[in-house]
């Protein structure tokens, strides 16, 4: 199932073409039964759900300082050209996390340059850079163990202790990553921050 979280500065949620149903947005996060019942692979907005995350308060990721903190000197990651991967122009790259955080500070500042979007997607940041686990909360939904899905029934979540992979995308604004869920892109179920 997927949770988005609406940007401070647009708080519509713009739904790709292909996705038919409307997505609801939640006035408070759902019990942890009723999203066992009710909420399995139906995606909902919860809006500020991430509000008290160290990412956005004491440790904040929209500080390219902090992240160059934590990343440290000489490190290279897989970056992505171009601001959707289904665009014909997309291509991915290996870059040093200064460069990019550079890059990331320049399209703060308007890219006037017309450079392509560069975006790190799909990335275990947290393997690579553990102090930056601390900054974010597991929700307990991703504990949930859900059945299969009807679409999927061959379903099973990761392997691994937890059972669950976290990823992360950063980037700039204009950066798309179309809707993912369990069965049709995605092999396991994705909860979106």
């Amino acid at each position: 199932c997927t949770v988005l979280p609406p940007s401070p500065t647009n708080p519509q949620i713009n739904m790709p073409k292909t996705f038919a149903a409307p997505v609801d947005r939640l006035a408070e996060a759902p019990s942890f039964s009723t999203f066992i019942s009710k909420a399995r692979c139906r995606p909902f907005v919860l809006p500020g759900f991430l509000r008290d995350w160290p990412a956005l308060t004491d440790h904040p990721w929209r500080s390219l300082e902090y992240l160059r903190k934590v990343a440290g000197p000489g490190r290279v990651v897989p970056i992505e050209v171009g601001s959707d991967y289904r665009s014909d122009d997309w291509t991915q790259k290996m870059m040093d996390m200064d460069e990019f955080l550079d890059t990331l500070s320049k399209f703060a500042h308007g890219n006037a340059d017309g450079s392509p979007i560069l975006y790190l997607a799909q990335h275990s940041i947290f393997m690579q850079f553990p102090a930056l686990r601390n900054d974010i909360i597991v929700p307990d939904y991703l504990y949930a163990s859900l059945p299969p899905p009807d679409n999927y029934p061959q379903y099973a979540p990761p392997r691994n202790e937890d059972q669950l992979v976290m990823n992360a995308w950063l980037g700039p604004a204009g950066t798309v990553s179309p809707a993912h869920t369990v069965g049709s892109k995605d092999e396991y179920d994705v909860l979106v921050y």
